[in-house]
C-alpha cells in the first residue's frame, strides 16, 4: 500500500529522532508518509489534519493522557485506524485498556530496529486487506440493495379491495439482506372470489429471492383465470405447480419450497384451503383462534403429488391470517417464542390496518429482540 501517513507519538523527542532517522529510507521505499507528535494532544490535532493517517505508534508513558487512552480516543472517533503501543512498563490496566483500543502490536522498549519495521508493515497490511473488505462489502450492500428494490417491484401487488373483504398485506426481508425467500399474492378468480398464495423459498438473500422471482414467472395470472364451471382447487393448482417446480429443481437438490393456497368465496362465504408444507394458516372467529391443517409435502420434493382441499364455513367478522415462519424463527436458538405466543397475537390483536405491525411488535417484545431473523410476510383477510 502506497500514500498511507503513520503518526509516531512520545514526549520524548530523542525517541522520536531515533524513529525518524530508522525509518527514513524505509518510508522512502513504500512511499509513506512519517508524522511525529510530542503528546497525545498534538496527535489527535494532527490526526484531525491528516485524513490520510492509517497508523498511529504511540508510546505508553507520557503525562496528562497514558498511549492507552490515546488510543482509546483514536479509536473511538476514527475507528478504521491501526495501532501499536510502545512501552516500557508492564501494567495491567493500562494494557486492558490497549485491548480495547483494538491495538494492533505491543513492542517493548528499546526496540529492534527490524522487529519495528515488520510489525508497521503487518499493520499496513492488515489496514489493506480491512480497506478492501470494506469495499467490497460497500459493493455487495449495494447489489443486495438494487436486488431487493427489483424483486419488490416484481412481486408488488395492488391489495385488491372489496366490500365484503379488507385484505392486508405486510413483508419485510432479512435486515441488511433487503431481498428474501417470500412469495405473496392475492389473485381475483370470479365475482368476489380470491386466490390468495403464500409461499417461502428456504434460505435468505439472493438466491432465495431468485426463486421467488422464478415463482413470479411460472405463476401466470392467465391459469387462475375462472374457466365456466370449473372452479379453481387449490389443490389442483398445487399439484400443477408442484410438477412445474419439480422440473426447475430437479438440478438444485438443497433447496424446497413450501406453499400455501386458499380460495376465498365472499358469495357463498366459504373458505378452501390446500397446503405443500407451509405454515397452517389461522381463522380468527370471536377472539377464538383454530389452525387450519392440511397435510402435503413441500413444493419439489416429489415429482407426482396429489394434493387435498380442506373447506371451512366463513362468517362475517371471521378474520384469516397466513403467514410465514418467520413469525416464529426470531430470538436465539431454544429461546424462540413458543406458538401459543403467535396464536395470542393474532387473536388478541384488534384488525385494523396496523394490524400486522402489532402483531410483530408483540413477537418482537416476547422474543426479547428488535429485529427478526427471517423473512417474514403475513397475509390477512377480515371479512364484513
Amino acid at each position: 500500500m502506497s500514500g498511507e501517513a503513520i503518526l509516531f507519538v512520545d514526549d520524548e523527542a530523542s525517541i522520536l529522532n531515533a524513529i525518524r532517522r530508522e525509518l527514513r529510507d524505509w518510508a522512502q521505499a513504500h512511499g509513506s508518509e512519517l508524522l511525529f507528535a510530542g503528546g497525545p494532544e498534538e496527535a489527535l490535532e494532527t490526526i484531525e489534519a491528516h485524513k490520510e493517517i492509517v497508523l498511529v505508534v504511540s508510546d505508553l508513558r507520557m503525562p496528562v493522557m497514558t498511549g492507552a487512552d490515546l488510543l482509546l480516543k483514536v479509536r473511538s472517533r476514527w475507528p478504521k485506524i491501526m495501532s501499536i503501543l510502545l512501552t516500557g512498563f508492564s501494567e495491567t490496566d493500562e494494557i486492558m485498556k490497549a485491548i480495547k483500543a483494538g491495538v494492533f502490536s505491543f513492542i517493548l522498549k528499546p526496540w529492534d530496529p527490524g522487529y519495528l519495521r515488520a510489525e508497521i508493515e503487518k499493520a499496513l497490511f492488515v489496514y489493506a486487506i480491512r480497506s478492501e473488505n470494506e469495499h467490497y462489502l460497500s459493493t455487495l450492500q449495494e447489489e443486495l440493495y438494487w436486488a431487493g428494490e427489483l424483486q419488490r417491484r416484481l412481486l408488488k401487488i395492488e391489495v385488491p379491495e372489496s366490500a365484503l373483504v379488507t385484505f392486508l398485506l405486510e413483508n419485510e426481508p432479512v435486515p441488511n439482506l433487503y431481498c428474501g425467500g417470500d412469495y405473496y399474492d392475492i389473485l381475483p378468480i370470479g365475482d368476489e372470489k380470491w386466490l390468495i398464495l403464500i409461499g417461502d423459498v428456504a434460505g435468505h438473500g439472493l438466491k432465495a429471492a431468485l426463486f421467488t422471482e422464478m415463482l413470479k414467472s411460472i405463476i401466470n395470472p392467465d391459469y387462475v383465470k375462472p374457466r365456466t364451471g370449473e372452479p379453481l382447487s387449490p389443490a389442483d393448482f398445487l399439484s400443477w405447480l408442484n410438477g412445474r417446480i419439480s422440473v426447475e429443481l430437479e438440478r438444485v437438490s438443497d433447496l424446497f419450497i413450501t406453499f400455501c393456497a386458499v380460495v376465498i368465496d365472499l358469495r357463498e362465504l366459504k373458505l378452501t384451503v390446500a397446503n405443500a408444507g407451509h405454515m397452517p394458516p389461522y381463522l380468527i372467529r370471536n377472539g377464538a383462534i383454530s389452525r387450519i391443517t392440511v397435510p402435503g409435502p413441500a413444493l419439489g420434493a416429489f415429482p407426482d403429488v396429489t394434493y387435498t382441499n380442506v373447506e371451512k364455513v366463513l362468517e362475517k367478522g371471521d378474520l384469516l391470517c397466513l403467514y410465514t415462519d418467520g413469525l416464529l424463527e426470531i430470538g436465539q436458538p431454544g429461546k424462540m417464542p413458543e406458538r401459543e405466543i403467535l396464536e395470542k397475537a393474532l387473536a388478541e390483536t384488534g384488525f385494523s390496518q396496523y394490524y400486522a405491525e402489532s402483531v410483530f411488535a408483540a413477537m418482537r417484545r416476547a422474543a426479547g429482540v428488535e429485529k427478526f431473523n427471517d423473512d417474514l410476510t403475513l397475509i390477512a383477510a377480515y371479512v364484513r
